[in-house]
C-alpha cells in the first residue's frame, strides 16, 4: 500500500499525551485542527471547514514533541496520512490519523526558540561500568587455559561484561 504524506499547518486541540509502547518506544499523541484558508476577490480572508487529525509521533519526535508542544500552538505537521473507519454504537465515522515525521511551531504565527536535544549515547553509562564487578587475573594461567602462549606473569583486569561472565 502506498502511503500519501501530507503537510498540515493548524493548531494543538489538545495538550500532548506521552508515554511508551510495551516495548519501551516513546510515542506522543496530539489532535490537531487544520482550517484551510483562502483570500477572496476583496482582499480578506475566509476561513474553510475545520479537518480534525489524530497525530502520532514516535521515538525522538515524540518524546521532543511531548517537551514543546501545548494546547493551542500553531504547528506544521508532516507524516503519513490514513483514514479508518470507526462504530461506536449506533455512530460511525471516519478517523484521520497521521504518523509525524516531522513536526514544528508556525513561525508565521510567532516565535519560538529553539534547544538542541540532548542526545544519550548508546554505550553504558559511566557509573554503570564503574559498578560491574573487576577481577584480576594471571595472563599466564589464562594463556595456558585457552591453550595460547607461555610469557611472564602479568597482572590485569578484567572489566565490563567479560567480568560478568559475558
Amino acid at each position: 500500500m502506498n502511503d500519501a504524506y501530507v503537510t498540515l499547518v493548524g493548531n494543538l486541540t489538545s495538550d500532548c499525551r506521552h508515554g511508551e509502547t510495551e516495548e519501551g518506544v516513546p510515542r506522543t499523541n496530539f489532535g490537531l485542527a487544520h482550517t484551510p484558508r483562502r483570500r477572496l476577490r476583496d482582499g480578506s480572508w475566509a476561513d474553510g471547514d475545520t479537518t480534525f487529525y489524530s497525530v502520532t509521533c514516535w521515538r525522538d519526535l515524540a518524546v521532543n514533541a511531548a517537551n514543546s508542544l501545548r494546547k493551542g500552538d500553531p504547528v506544521v505537521v508532516r507524516g503519513t496520512l490514513r483514514s479508518r473507519e470507526w462504530t461506536s454504537g449506533e455512530r460511525s465515522g471516519t478517523a484521520l490519523e497521521l504518523s509525524a515525521d516531522t513536526v514544528g511551531h508556525d513561525l508565521s504565527r510567532g516565535s519560538t526558540h529553539f534547544r538542541r536535544a540532548e542526545r544519550k549515547e548508546r554505550t553504558a553509562e559511566p557509573e554503570a561500568v564503574a559498578a560491574l564487578p573487576v577481577e584480576t587475573i594471571d595472563a599466564a594461567e589464562a594463556a595456558d587455559a585457552v591453550g595460547g602462549l607461555r610469557g611472564g606473569t602479568h597482572q590485569g583486569e578484567l572489566v565490563g561484561a567479560a567480568a560478568a561472565g559475558g
